[in-house]
């Protein structure tokens, strides 16, 4: 993140007294067009506007904006030369702006004028927005600005604080304090608040206004980002020897996007005597962004049957991640999770790794799992579906001349885009072996496409095929017509084949527990599933709800799940439900009010 002034934060130090000199020269000097130029930072080195400051201490600025109005950039004479600064836009919603130096005569809205000249305004023609820097002793700072299609007053910027004055007196109509944010905030003018309400509502995913959000745990990581308007943080909590982690995500108004508790695992008796003295961040890292344990000998492994020393651990919510190595230097993933007793069981391990896999922390998320090896030439991410079991979503293969990669879905694979994004035609029903993370073994992944269709089975798997694409297919609780109907389904819908009964085929949708009976003649098996073009609607989650994706269980709508991962509607309940189908493979039902086309 970038300082308030974003752009602008250059250090002027030791200046005890301003006494302002301006650069006589009006005119755009040759080198800042040869600059622009020679760095291709504007059509043919052209300058828009100039401005140059001196200090008495002999400190020179030039901030110049280039021919098209969108980048501003800012140098600093030293050592006989000129040297950049600062680059960046000037005003990102607008082009036709100029620069105006300050004045001492010029009067602010609470009635003061300028101390001197050491400052400017980025001026739009066309909106007449206003965006103000000025030198504060230290650096060139925003100190305020005017926007009128957003507040019809002006912001003055004082301290920590944000006024708000409406044009009718010199006393603010309103007052924020934004604290320490104003040290860290992007300089893009469409990032600040308009109006005090915005200004409230950034203030409340501030770090000191979540950081006691949740009783009896401690925040050890905080992070703001996108203009302050969304924000990260972990908290810990430590109870009879166990370990408990939340990982949140805030929008502005003090909105949860999502939350994310890990499992409870027990801390040996060493690290939990070094918790009580030491501090928690040279032992324990609970961002997700790396290691969760800083430090060796960290779990107790009466309770916890780890097999090998950890290397890395990443504790998430559907169990704690360890790769671990043996006394012949043999690497393998380890997944424990908890049972309803509180014991903990090994419930996925791999094969030997390659000798230099790792896993890749920093990017990946909760409910992923990583991998890199082979100089990071290989990669392969392993997502926890519906039912638990963490299935291949991505493997990508790498050399000098070539690259391969391709996707994984509960029901198949994709090499040309995700399932999610449109590319149904791609998708290869099937199973792949080595796509369960139980006994996976990584140097078995295809890493040709020829090798990745050879070793996808087609048995056991059937899409929904009627001739009439606009018709869709009863699900039934049993294999007769007048069963009662789980929904109808649309031609594509991806289905695991559980039994075969006369006309009729036992089916599952997905991994949670949808499954009922299909009139086979309406199914296609084999390489004729991918012959069929599905049928799916184009639809979204309402904004409001976008994030959480809510649905229901079951179509009586009595009990609340959220679904994870990307989704289709692959199937409607009369005009009031529609059944939604996870790359996951998780299943819901969802009121079609929730849903919406979108913006196209």
């Amino acid at each position: 993140m970038k300082r308030l002034g974003g752009f602008i934060a250059f250090l002027l130090l030791g200046v005890a007294h301003i006494s302002i000199v301006l650069a006589e020269a009006s005119a755009p000097p040759a080198w800042i067009e040869g600059w622009l130029k020679e760095n291709k930072a504007a059509a043919q080195g052209a300058v828009k506007d100039y401005i140059e400051f001196y200090l008495p201490d002999g400190t020179r600025y030039a901030f110049a904006l280039d021919s098209e109005g969108w980048g501003l950039y800012g140098f600093y004479w030293h050592d006989g030369e000129w040297n950049l600064c600062h680059s960046g836009r000037a005003m990102e919603d607008s082009m036709d702006v100029s620069l105006v130096r300050h004045s001492t005569s010029q009067i602010r809205p609470d009635g003061s004028a300028y101390p001197n000249d050491l400052g400017f305004d980025i001026v739009s023609a066309g909106s007449a927005a206003r965006l103000s820097y000025h030198y504060d002793g230290n650096c060139f700072n925003i100190c305020g600005w005017y926007d009128p299609a957003r507040y019809a007053g002006e912001v003055m910027i004082k301290g920590t604080v944000l006024e708000y004055y409406d044009g009718t007196q010199t006393a603010p109509a309103d007052a924020v304090d934004m604290g320490g944010w104003m040290s860290d905030w992007s300089g893009y003018s469409s990032a600040h608040p308009a109006t005090p309400q915005e200004a409230r509502e950034l203030a409340a995913i501030f770090e000191e206004n979540v950081r006691d959000l949740f009783p009896g745990y401690t925040m050890q990581y905080y992070a703001s980002f996108n203009g302050g308007t969304l924000a990260t943080a972990s908290y810990y909590r430590l109870t009879d020897g166990l370990l408990n982690v939340k990982r949140v995500d805030f929008r502005q108004g003090g909105v949860i996007d999502s939350q994310a508790d890990t499992m409870s695992v027990p801390l040996s008796g060493a690290l939990l005597a070094r918790m009580k003295t030491e501090p928690a961040d040279s032992l324990i890292d609970t961002s997700g962004t790396g290691s969760i344990f800083l430090v060796e000998n960290a779990l107790d492994t009466h309770r916890l049957p780890v097999s090998g020393r950890v290397i890395q651990s990443d504790l998430q919510s559907g169990g704690l991640v360890l790769l671990v190595e043996d006394s012949a230097e043999n690497r393998r993933v380890q997944v424990f999770s908890m049972k309803p007793d509180g014991s903990y069981f090994c419930g996925h391990s791999t094969f030997p790794l390659p000798r230099d896999a790792y896993l890749d922390l920093f990017h990946s998320t909760d409910g992923e799992i990583s991998f890199s090896w082979d100089d990071q030439h290989c990669s392969a991410i392993y997502s926890r579906s519906s039912n638990g079991e963490w299935l291949l979503s991505w493997a990508r293969f790498s050399s000098m001349s070539t690259s391969f990669e391709y996707s994984g879905t509960f029901c198949g694979v994709t090499m040309q885009g995700s399932w999610h994004q449109g590319n149904e035609e791609h998708l290869l029903l099937g199973s792949l072996p080595c796509s369960s993370l139980r006994n996976a073994n990584l140097e078995a992944l295809p890493q040709t496409e020829a090798a990745l269709k050879n070793s996808l089975s087609r048995k056991n798997w059937a899409v929904v095929s009627n001739p009439n694409s606009k018709a869709r297919l009863h699900l039934r609780t049993s294999p007769s017509k007048g069963a009662e109907s789980l929904g109808k389904f649309y031609n594509g819908t991806p289905l695991r084949v559980l039994a075969q009964r006369g006309d009729w085929t036992q089916v599952a949708i997905g991994l949670d527990g949808l499954t009922g009976w299909m009139s086979t003649r309406f199914l296609a098996f084999g390489d004729e599933m991918d012959q069929v073009v599905p049928a799916f609607p184009q639809k979204i989650y309402l904004e409001e709800l976008e994030n959480r994706q809510p649905s229901y269980q079951a179509k009586d709508g009595k009990e609340e799940k959220a679904l994870e991962g990307s989704f289709h509607i692959v199937g409607v309940v009369e005009d009031e439900l529609y059944v939604l189908l996870t790359d996951l493979g998780g299943t819901g039902y969802v009121p079609q009010a929730w849903m919406w086309d979108g913006n196209g």
